[in-house]
């Protein structure tokens, strides 16, 4: 990358990065505008968990910027898609509520089981008291089986395949497939093509650089998540009164994006 390249690249990712640090008190302020009453649902309240899963998102984005201002292309996608999957939960949670609520707590419980069944599998060669412990979470494993027989894993695509926010699982599968998960494509990062006595030589590189302005566009696609999943964490809280800062921030993030609309002439 040569200097003006770069030079525009790190540009590109202050200026995301700027804005992404404002959205952080974009976050804080829908917390402080929530007036969640506490019902017979305790924390199984779907606007208490559109609130947690705010906090979960606020903490991406601070990661997201971390890593980004190091230049931590991978890193900052790896976050930028647990806001995306957030985003999916939320929207999920505006539009069905406590019935998706039911999906989240089976998910919850089928992980718990499968952990333990995978633990099951080998427990007498880790303790002299395996047996034992065998039969007790054996029987923990069957207790949760009853409470719940049909549970099962939330399948993202599906959630996402129902919601209004459908294309947000495009991203969310590009950034599993380029980042999160070491995949043959997310692996081709590191290599490296060097001319050497004429020849071309490929190699290894331990720490690739940023390619283009790639830190910067993943910082703005964790912005339009985080900003998603604001406008529909104040729709299930029933619109507080960060409503209008959350249009102002959406505006804002138009502007930046170049998606603004030019003015009428005449």
């Amino acid at each position: 990358m040569d200097h003006d390249s770069r030079t525009h690249s790190i540009d590109e990712r202050e200026k995301w990065i700027s804005f992404a640090r404002k959205l952080l008190d974009l976050c804080v302020e829908i917390q402080r505008a929530a007036n969640v009453q506490v019902t017979e649902k305790g924390f199984h309240d779907p606007k208490v968990l559109a609130l947690a899963l705010l906090g979960r998102t606020y903490l991406n984005l601070k990661g997201v910027i971390a890593v980004g201002e190091n230049g931590l292309a991978v890193e900052a996608r790896i976050l930028t898609r647990s806001c995306y999957e957030n985003l999916i939960f939320v929207a999920r949670l505006v539009e069905k509520g406590d019935d998706f609520v039911e999906q989240m707590i089976d998910d919850d419980l089928k992980s718990t089981r499968s952990r333990g069944e995978f633990v099951l599998e080998d427990i007498s060669d880790l303790d002299p008291l395996g047996e034992e412990m065998a039969g007790q979470l054996h029987e923990r494993l069957q207790q949760l089986k009853d409470r719940r027989p049909r549970a099962r894993f939330i399948n993202t695509k599906d959630a996402a395949k129902y919601s209004v926010i459908k294309p947000a699982y495009l991203f969310y599968s590009q950034l599993s497939g380029d980042s999160a998960h070491p995949s043959i494509t997310a692996l081709k990062r590191h290599l490296i093509r060097l001319v050497e006595n004429g020849e071309i030589v490929l190699g290894l590189d331990i720490h690739p650089t940023e390619r283009g302005t790639e830190v910067a566009d993943t910082v703005n696609i964790a912005c339009n998540a985080v900003l998603g999943t604001c406008v529909a964490v104040n729709q299930i809280l029933g619109f507080t009164e960060a409503s209008s800062l959350i249009s102002s921030f959406a505006a804002e993030y138009q502007e930046i994006a170049g998606w603004r609309k030019p003015p009428n002439v005449g």
